[in-house]
């Protein structure tokens, strides 16, 4: 019995392929009979056996290995994007916290500012001498 199998609580991979190989046994002698009675077309009889003869059972332990390492490297992601996710987060609710103040400034005051900068700037001075002409 494998490592995997006694974890998952699978059938051991011998006792899955033994019993694949008794059905396709029984397959093969249920289409024998068939062709021997004559009841089946025996282009179709050549392509069931084809089937039969491509079936095959996945390595359980390669694909709970697989799920294992896949498992692994999305908890790795998920623990080396979780600082970024953080500071977008903070950064995101931040940007949203001030567009929603700033949007709901009425225009005259943006106005009034924008003067109050241009006269505290010296802007004046500037049309006191363009005017003065």
């Amino acid at each position: 019995m494998s490592f995997w199998s006694t974890i998952t609580g699978t059938t051991p991979q011998e006792e899955q392929d033994a019993n694949l190989e008794r059905q396709k046994k029984l397959f093969a002698e249920a289409l024998a009979r068939r062709q021997a009675a004559g009841t089946i077309d025996p282009v179709k009889a050549a392509h069931e056996q084809e089937l039969t003869d491509d079936t095959y059972n996945e390595d359980t332990d390669a694909a709970a290995w697989d799920g294992f390492k896949e498992g692994a490297g999305e908890g790795l992601n998920n623990v080396l994007n979780f600082p970024g996710e953080v500071v977008g987060a903070a950064g995101k609710g931040s940007s949203q916290l001030l567009g929603g103040v700033l949007k709901n400034i009425p225009w005259w005051v943006y106005l009034a500012a924008a003067a109050a900068l241009f006269v505290w700037m010296g802007g004046l001075s500037l049309l006191k001498g363009r005017l003065s002409k």
